[in-house]
């Protein structure tokens, strides 16, 4: 654009000092002139607006870079929640490694017949290991016999032989065998 305007005002001081009769050509370089100063006009509106864009594009990525943050303190958040809403306890062992650990004791009867086996009432649960119920599907049992000493529905687990031995304790249906107590407690002998 300079040079244009540097071009057009050398073309004028010639035909100035040229004493030719050319009105036509000046009306002609007056019409570049004012073409190149109104190109430039709108060029400098061109940029502000530019400048304008760019700072709303400025805005815009703020907001994104807040808004991803939001969502990621938010997924976090559910995804804690997620983990301790499908937590669970678990003990296994036999009584007497149990009884020993404060987890269970016998309870009524009398002159110790028809005494029951029942989880103790001031265990912790750092007497337990921590398991996901969304992931265990089978407990390892190695043992002639097992029981759940917690309730679960009969329907939602079952004991698996193999080679004479109960192998496992298989979780058909997590949802249902979790649904009374967030705690398994199961001993073998």
């Amino acid at each position: 654009m300079q040079d244009s305007r540097d071009r057009i005002a050398e073309m004028t001081k010639r035909l100035d000092k040229s004493k030719i009769d050319a009105s036509g050509l000046r009306k002609r370089l007056k019409d570049l002139d004012a073409q190149l100063a109104m190109r430039d006009s709108s060029i400098t509106l061109m940029k502000s607006d530019l400048l304008a864009k760019d700072f709303q594009i400025t805005q815009v990525n703020d907001k994104l870079t807040a808004m991803e943050l939001e969502i990621a303190k938010r997924e976090a958040v559910i995804l804690q929640q997620e983990t301790e809403i499908n937590k669970a306890y678990m003990a296994m062992g036999t009584f007497k490694e149990l009884e020993t650990q404060g987890v269970l004791t016998k309870e009524g009867g009398l002159i110790g017949i028809g005494k029951r086996t029942e989880v103790r009432e001031d265990v912790t649960r750092a007497k337990f290991k921590e398991v996901d119920v969304r992931t265990l599907h089978t407990v390892a049992l190695n043992a002639q016999k097992a029981k759940l000493i917690t309730e679960h529905p009969k329907n939602s687990y079952r004991l698996v032989e193999e080679d004479d031995k109960l192998a496992y304790l298989e979780i058909k249906d997590a949802e249902e065998f979790w649904k009374l107590s967030r705690y398994m407690v199961v001993e073998v002998r």
